[in-house]
């Protein structure tokens, strides 16, 4: 899935980007590593804990944690772009989380998001 992102972003190096449901962090490292400024944020502590601890300090990730459907903790912040990965169709509100990072996007900035096809989902059987 990585590389899927990483094809549909064509600059990294000096953007400053947020990683909205950074999990375990593979794509803020990623990013971080091709000289992104990364902010990533994660509702799960487990999951910042370990993102956090697989972190070099000198890629120097801001990590919070927080909801992406409340961003209003990062309202001083303008992204170049914003990439969300598997994290959106989970999400109560889901229209809440995308108003939230449209007003974090700089202007000309760009979002990118993956999400689960519904035709994987698997049904519950029952009985």
């Amino acid at each position: 899935m990585i590389h899927a992102i990483d094809s549909l972003i064509e600059q990294t190096d000096g953007m400053k980007m947020l990683d909205a449901g950074c999990g375990a962090g593979y794509l803020s490292r990623f990013l971080a590593r091709r000289g992104a400024s990364v902010t990533s944020i994660d509702y799960s502590k487990k999951m910042l804990e370990i993102a956090k601890g697989k972190t070099p300090k000198e890629l120097d990730i801001i990590f919070h944690h927080g909801n992406c459907e409340r961003l209003n903790f990062l309202d001083d912040c303008a992204f170049d772009i914003i990439v969300s990965n598997m994290v959106i169709q989970d999400l109560a509100d889901y229209e809440a989380a995308l108003s939230e990072m449209l007003l974090l996007l700089k202007n000309g900035g760009y979002f990118v998001f993956s999400i689960l096809h519904p035709c994987f989902v698997t049904p519950i059987v029952t009985g």
